[in-house]
């Protein structure tokens, strides 16, 4: 228990920047197809909360745009009261995109609700500053990506062809996706390649859970995630999605390990940087 509710107010921090500014990006790029997508004209008409599409949808174009606002005032001011925003932009954000669940992928999901639990830590954080209250919430960010590397994997070991060669991995090298390269066909067509990368995605996602809240081995395991993250980016161009996943690494690392490391980074910046120390130690 003392491993979730541990202060992790820092790596919180970073992580929902990251997702902020993924927010950010992608509504910028809607703003053009605001209407298109979530509009009253939209294409796909998914909303299942008919009263509240009806006031949200035809003001959407102008709901986007406000969004980005919102978010920008959230990320760049250091203040309990205003990071108490995100009450309000949580509710809008969520009904916008879901307006069109088809538009929706598994990294939206995954940011629904770390923004969800970030809104309740700034709340708990807001009533009961001298209270630990708010940490329940970062450890619940930890279960949730637990969860999803878990059943993940439990997923995959339902289906005999993670086993028997890496069949998923070679067909999902060959799709087409917008930005891949002839470099997929020809990693693809090792073989050596397509069955390592089976069974390092087994045991990442098999594994985490167990090594992740461990101190000597919580590094190297989300420093592989990152790699696993980044090779899903370069390879299969799942933009949100790897850089989301990143972002919650940083919650895993408590305020004591930043800490921690922040003291050495600033004890080798200053013996490097100072002439006579250099000196002593070259005697």
């Amino acid at each position: 228990m003392k491993l979730l509710t541990a202060s992790r107010t820092i790596g919180l921090s970073i992580c929902i920047a990251i997702i902020v500014l993924t927010i950010i990006n992608d509504f910028v790029y809607y703003i053009p197809i605001a209407d298109e997508l979530y509009g009253i004209n939209r294409v796909y008409d998914t909303a299942s909360y008919d009263y509240l599409a009806s006031i949200i949808a035809p003001n959407v174009s102008s709901l986007v745009p406000l969004i980005i606002v919102l978010f920008l005032i959230y990320l760049f001011f250091d203040n309990k009261k205003v990071k108490l925003i995100l009450v309000l932009i949580y509710p809008i954000y969520y009904l916008v995109l879901n307006l069109n669940v088809l538009a929706l992928d598994s990294s939206n999901v995954i940011i629904f609700n770390v923004l969800f639990f970030a809104m309740l830590y700034h709340i708990f954080d807001f009533l009961y500053p001298r209270k630990n209250y708010r940490n329940i919430f970062t450890g619940a960010i930890l279960i949730q990506i637990c969860i999803v590397y878990s059943f993940t994997f439990l997923g995959k070991l339902s289906y005999p062809v993670w086993w028997d060669g890496g069949a998923p991995i070679y067909y999902a090298l060959r799709t087409d996706f917008p930005g891949t390269s002839a470099f997929n066909w020809w990693l693809s067509s090792s073989d050596f390649f397509v069955r390592s990368a089976t069974y390092m995605t087994l045991l990442f996602e098999g594994l985490f859970v167990f090594l992740v809240f461990f101190r000597k081995t919580k590094l190297p395991i989300l420093a592989f995630g990152v790699l696993f993250h980044v090779g899903i980016y370069i390879l299969m161009r799942i933009e949100d999605f790897s850089w989301v996943m990143i972002a919650t690494y940083f919650v895993f690392i408590t305020d004591k390990e930043y800490k921690i490391f922040f003291e050495y980074i600033k004890k080798w910046y200053f013996k490097t940087n100072n002439p006579l120390l250099n000196n002593m130690s070259s005697m």
